[in-house]
């Protein structure tokens, strides 16, 4: 059910109304095949029960906007919007291309992306699911007889700053970037494409994985005392950590090659699990989730 909870003005709530996610009548659309089995599972079990307030999708309404605007402004040899079918082993699935742009040697399919900043520095050559994403999408046009010149993300940095882009030149020049993604041949994308229906359709209960998760490594930080050495004097921790590592050996064979070693301590930050804490819908219902915030 969607709530506001926050008493949004009801356009928020209409645009969600009138904006389903749909899969045209397909057994699979490409973001859930390329997303856990888990999810999927539980989505289809307790999909009426679940509580999303309409707060939590401002993101994707931003996301929908987006696409909405830039359909209306596309050229010639330009198609927005176009969603293909096909089936494997029996099994119907669809996805949505969001522009495909006539090239010499083909087409050329892209996706927008709405993103931060953070995002777009940390996978410049983008995330691992794009490549995941743009590549069904690819396969399911091939099936339909287009020609594939080309994938690429469009990403649309939402919170991009003229500062930071000036200060660094690691930032993203622009508040828009193009993103070329690597593309499979035909048989790599099949094998892929036919694990994936057979994973969901015989899921037997497998946990998801880390990366589907969106786990953050537990990380080491090493701190130093910043007054004194003395036991008698009361130390200063730095709020500041000198080093993160990945694990606490690492951590403690630093400290050791420092000239006082008594100066620092390590300190653990847990693992993270992103979703699982803050945006997975069916999380309350999930047997992994709960062992895992059981077992601390």
């Amino acid at each position: 059910m969607l709530t506001n909870k926050h008493n949004l003005p009801e356009a928020f709530r209409n645009f969600e109304k009138r904006n389903p996610h749909t899969s045209d009548g397909a057994d699979y659309t490409v973001t859930t095949l390329i997303d856990s089995p888990r999810v999927a599972n539980l989505k289809y079990l307790h999909g009426d029960e679940v509580d999303e307030d309409v707060s939590d999708r401002i993101m994707a309404i931003l996301g929908t906007a987006v696409h909405k605007i830039l359909e209306t402004g596309v050229g010639y040899g330009e198609t927005p919007e176009q969603r293909f079918h096909t089936e494997v082993g029996g099994i119907e699935i669809s996805g949505q291309v969001d522009l495909q742009t006539e090239c010499s040697n083909g087409v050329l399919l892209s996706d927008y992306k709405t993103t931060s900043a953070f995002v777009v520095q940390k996978f410049p050559h983008g995330k691992p699911e794009h490549e995941r994403q743009l590549n069904t999408y690819a396969y399911l046009a091939r099936r339909n007889g287009v020609k594939i010149s080309g994938l690429e993300v469009v990403a649309i940095i939402r919170d991009w700053s003229d500062g930071n882009a000036r200060r660094s030149s690691e930032y993203p020049e622009n508040p828009v970037v193009r993103i070329p993604i690597r593309m499979w041949d035909d048989a790599e994308a099949e094998e892929y494409v036919i694990g994936r229906v057979a994973l969901h359709e015989d899921y037997d209960g497998e946990n998801c994985t880390d990366e589907e998760m969106w786990v953050r490594p537990a990380k080491y930080a090493v701190h130093e005392n910043k007054k004194a050495t003395a036991s008698s004097v009361k130390p200063a921790w730095s709020k500041r950590a000198k080093r993160l590592l990945d694990s606490r050996t690492a951590a403690e064979m630093y400290i050791l090659d420092q000239p006082q070693p008594g100066r620092f301590r390590v300190e653990e930050r847990p693992a993270e699990y992103v979703r699982c804490d803050n945006y997975c819908a069916v999380a309350r219902w999930c047997e992994q989730n709960n062992r895992r915030i059981m077992n601390g």
